[in-house]
């Protein structure tokens, strides 16, 4: 493909993730809920546009496993690097305030309701794989390459 054209598909590209990031951005009177259902469809829709899978992270800061999964993840290079090179990244976070309503969306789309949950999915919703808690670097390593190897 001629290196013009590859530049015009790439700037349609982010023209369509900037507009579905002003037509799924929250208004004040929206909860958390929909936000992170609009965080959701849009990236489901760079994970279509990129080619790349989608890894969502459920996680809470409410108990010791989801900490050291939310810290695994930040201090980890390896991780962090497969995850921005290789992944759409989408963290969501059960709170007080939308733990009944972010644990329905976990069961109705993945039929699971645990945190931490990975689930690593394509821009069409099939998921290649999932985890619960993974204690180490070189387990979640192993999960994120095995993840890229089934996309």
């Amino acid at each position: 493909m001629p290196l013009f054209s590859v530049k015009i598909c790439r700037m349609i590209d982010l023209l369509t993730i900037a507009f579905l990031c002003v037509t799924f951005s929250p208004s004040q009177s929206e909860t958390v809920i929909e936000k992170e259902l609009k965080e959701y469809k849009i990236s489901l829709e760079e994970s279509r546009i990129q080619d790349k899978p989608l890894l969502i992270l459920f996680t809470s800061d409410e108990c010791a496993n989801n900490i050291r999964t939310n810290e695994l993840i930040e201090e980890s290079e390896a991780a962090s690097a497969l995850l921005k090179e290789e992944y759409i990244f989408l963290k969501l976070v059960v709170t007080r305030e939308n733990a009944k309503r972010l644990a329905k969306f976990e069961i109705d789309k993945f039929n699971m309701n645990r945190q931490p949950y990975y689930v690593i999915t394509d821009h069409t919703e099939r998921i290649i794989d999932t985890s619960g808690f993974i204690p180490t670097e070189e387990e979640l390593l192993k999960f994120l390459k095995g993840g890229l190897v089934l996309h």
